[in-house]
């Protein structure tokens, strides 16, 4: 288990939150192709399209909504600059819906 100051220098680590960002376009591009009827489909849509367009900086919030999972996953906490970007990624497609759904874009 991370430590408090592993988690908190993990969710301000400049390159970890530019590959974070990285893979929440990289999910939304995948949800803007995905099957109308995946659950939850037309929230995770909203925000895919608000994260592709770059809607009011939408992209920023989510991409900060994001960082607290990916710098509570145990691997990416203990080294953030070394987290692999599988890690990253499978962290972002995991908690997507939860963030998608708790931060609709307006």
């Amino acid at each position: 288990m991370a430590t408090l100051l592993e988690i908190y220098n993990a969710r301000f680590e400049p390159s970890l939150i530019s590959r974070a960002q990285a893979a929440v376009l990289n999910a939304s591009n995948d949800i803007s192709n995905e099957a109308p009827e995946t659950p939850n489909h037309a929230e995770r849509l909203a925000s895919a399209l608000a994260c592709l367009s770059a809607k009011a900086g939408y992209l920023n919030l989510f991409t900060n909504a994001i960082m607290f999972p990916i710098s509570t996953n145990p691997v990416i906490a203990a080294n953030p600059i070394g987290a692999t970007d599988n890690d990253i990624q499978f962290v972002v497609n995991y908690n997507y819906t939860n963030i998608a759904l708790a931060n609709p874009p307006v």
